[in-house]
């Protein structure tokens, strides 16, 4: 019986049905069977030895599935996509869902934030509008940057307030303290307060904001700083924000900048040998605040994809107010374009957020370049075209689509990247404006 037992063993090692660590369990079996020759006899014994060996090159062989690339299962996918999106094509703008998770397909992930800001049904009005300038008026220059510096705790002096003109021949007006990173600038479509350590946080560090490189989700981690919570140092950015004549939208989105933004250990480099966590915290840490311009409850465009042109060439730019503060209260603020209201348009119905994410699923799915992509946000906004012919802005409704894809570079060092990129259509007709 031994004798047998070590012959079957051995030639499930040599077929490498078994490996060699098992040898000695699959010996032992095999005389546990062969022993049961005498009390059930010989065929039933054959039986029960010809069902295990069955068994055992079934559970080792390699196991096949059906094929998951065929157009059963992208169907398949496709469905449960179509069944998800049915939350988001309803007439009770009440009960869209503020988040998407989906997985389309093998590459493509749908984990979208759905951004309405508070629209109650399903209609807008486009609207007419001009680019305020903020350098037209020497006064109203002046009050600006007053008001900025007061607010700074900075003394204001009229013979202080330095203008020149730039290529263009626009006037800048500004005033530097102390040195170049501490100012505030008026110029003909923005203005900024700055100080250094605002400048450091918001410029110089691995927090980026920018289309291209933005990285902004790694920091909003709802972690709180010891100067100040999230909701006080929003509604300060808020605040301050109205002071300065600007309208913002209810939805602020803040981002904690602390010890994993390493590069803001610049500023005070000279005072680091002898401090605690919390002297750190309390010198260095910020929040990154980013503000939406208000038009009618919904904000403007909130990102620039880059050369700021559509489709048909047109140009247009993003409408964010960007924020840094600090254990000292607003350390930076960089406003954007504001647009004054000169007409109103009509007022028509809007696509739901299904069409569009379908529309933007599709989109995705046909492009060239091979890599996972995934949809992160869809969100209503005012896109700011300028109509040359009548020197207006036209604010119309747009859906934007952000979204992003994992593409490989190949040269001597092979690499991959996540480019992100946005995609806008007419909130009215669902017509692709931007891909980008």
């Amino acid at each position: 019986m031994s004798g047998l037992s070590k012959m079957i063993a051995d030639f499930f090692v040599r077929e490498n049905v078994i490996e060699h660590e098992e040898y000695e369990i699959y010996k032992y079996g095999s005389d546990i069977l062969l022993e049961g020759e005498r009390k059930m006899g010989r065929k039933n014994c054959a039986v029960i030895m010809l069902t295990s060996a069955c068994l055992v090159l079934t559970a080792c062989a390699p196991t096949e599935f059906p094929e998951q690339n065929g157009t059963e299962h992208q169907n398949q996918m496709e469905g449960v996509a179509k069944q998800e999106l049915t939350e988001f094509d309803t007439d009770d703008v009440e009960k869209i869902p503020d988040h998407l998770t989906c997985q389309v397909d093998d590459l493509l992930m749908v984990d979208a934030d759905v951004r309405l800001w508070g629209l109650s049904e399903w209609k807008l009005s486009d609207w007419y509008a001009t680019e305020k300038n903020y350098t037209e008026s020497e006064e109203e220059a002046h009050e600006l940057i007053q008001k900025m510096m007061n607010e700074a705790g900075w003394k204001y002096e009229e013979k202080d307030v330095e203008c020149y003109r730039n290529s263009e021949g626009e006037k800048i007006y500004y005033v530097e303290i102390s040195n170049h990173e501490d100012n505030v600038y008026v110029l003909p479509d923005r203005f900024s307060y700055s100080t250094e350590r605002g400048y450091v946080s918001l410029n110089q560090s691995d927090f980026c904001g920018d289309y291209k490189g933005d990285n902004r989700e790694l920091y909003k981690t709802g972690r709180e700083l010891a100067f100040g919570s999230i909701k006080e140092s929003e509604q300060l950015a808020v605040d301050y924000a109205e002071k300065m004549g600007i309208q913002v939208s209810d939805t602020v989105d803040c981002y904690t900048l602390d010890e994993k933004n390493k590069r803001i250990s610049w500023l005070d480099l000279d005072k680091f040998d002898n401090h605690t966590p919390e002297e750190e915290e309390n010198r260095n840490f910020s929040y990154a605040i980013f503000l939406y311009q208000d038009y009618f409850g919904i904000p403007g465009l909130r990102y620039d994809p880059g050369d700021g042109k559509l489709t048909n060439d047109t140009t247009f730019r993003s409408s964010v107010c960007e924020v840094s503060v600090d254990r000292d209260g607003i350390a930076y603020f960089q406003s954007a374009p504001t647009y004054e209201l000169e007409k109103m348009g009509t007022e028509q119905e809007i696509l739901r957020p299904a069409d569009i994410i379908e529309k933007q699923v599709e989109m995705m799915k046909s492009k060239e370049e091979t890599g996972e992509m995934k949809l992160s946000e869809v969100s209503l906004e005012y896109l700011p075209v300028y109509d040359k012919e009548t020197e207006l802005y036209h604010m119309c409704p747009v859906w934007a689509c952000y979204y992003s894809q994992t593409v490989t570079h190949y040269g001597e060092v092979n690499y991959d990247s996540e480019e992100k990129y946005i995609a806008i259509y007419d909130a009215y007709t669902g017509e692709v404006l931007q891909t980008k």
